[in-house]
């Protein structure tokens, strides 16, 4: 998504989980990968949200940059 132009680095990617009133906050690297906010490192959404959450999770849906989810950014 960086090389095409919709997500630049260092875009700050929110998720917010009203439930558990919650928001976590993730990072773009210059390779594309995702930033954990306790530094760990992902190349994709999904496995950077089960990491957070503890069950399967899709990331795609659930991440947003900008209040657009990334699934809508592809």
């Amino acid at each position: 998504m960086i090389k095409a132009g919709r997500l630049e680095a260092g875009a700050t990617l929110t998720w917010h989980r009203p439930r558990k009133k919650e928001t976590h906050r993730a990072t773009v690297t210059e390779r594309g990968c995702i930033r954990l906010a306790d530094g760990r490192l992902f190349t994709d959404p999904s496995p950077a949200a089960v990491a957070l959450s503890g069950h399967q999770s899709n990331g795609w849906k659930l991440w947003k940059a900008d209040g657009v989810k990334l699934n809508d950014l592809r």
